[in-house]
C-alpha cells in the first residue's frame, strides 16, 4: 500500500513539474530569423556583424534578447528590432504554474522566449537612386 501512494506521488509530482516547466523541452535557445532587403544591392548588418549581401541574409539569433537589424547602401542605412516576447511553450508555463501552483521554473529557461518578428522585410527603394 504505501509502495502505491508513494509512485502516485512521484507520478503526480512528475506531471506538475513537465505541465510547469515545458519551456525546459523547447528547442535550443537560439532561433533562426531571416532578413530581406527589397534591393539586393544592400547589405544586412545584425547587432553590428555583417551577415550578409545581395539584401538577404538567414542568421541564428540569441532568443532572450533584442537585436538590432540594419542594411547598407554607401551612405544610406535603414534600420529595423528584433524584440524578444513570451513563446508558447513560456505561456503553457504560465497556465500550468496557475493551476497546479507550482513555481514557474519553465519561465526561467531559453525555451520560454521568442524573436519576434522572424520574418523582417526592409524596404530601402526609397532610399536608392
Amino acid at each position: 500500500m504505501k509502495l502505491t501512494q508513494t509512485l502516485k506521488m512521484l507520478v503526480t509530482g512528475m506531471v506538475c513539474l513537465s505541465l510547469s516547466a515545458c519551456s525546459f523541452f523547447a528547442s535550443s535557445g537560439r532561433q533562426m530569423v531571416r532578413i530581406e532587403a527589397d534591393n539586393p544591392g544592400w547589405t544586412i548588418w545584425v547587432d553590428g556583424r555583417e551577415v550578409g549581401q545581395n539584401g538577404t541574409a538567414s542568421v541564428e539569433l540569441e532568443r532572450t534578447m533584442s537585436h538590432s537589424v540594419a542594411a547598407t547602401c554607401d551612405d544610406k542605412k535603414v534600420t529595423a528590432v528584433v524584440d524578444t516576447g513570451l513563446s508558447t511553450a513560456g505561456c503553457l508555463d504560465i497556465l500550468g504554474g496557475c493551476l497546479w501552483l507550482v513555481p514557474f521554473i519553465g519561465l526561467a529557461s531559453d525555451g520560454a522566449w521568442k524573436l519576434y518578428p522572424d520574418v523582417i522585410s526592409l524596404e530601402v527603394d526609397k532610399y536608392s537612386n
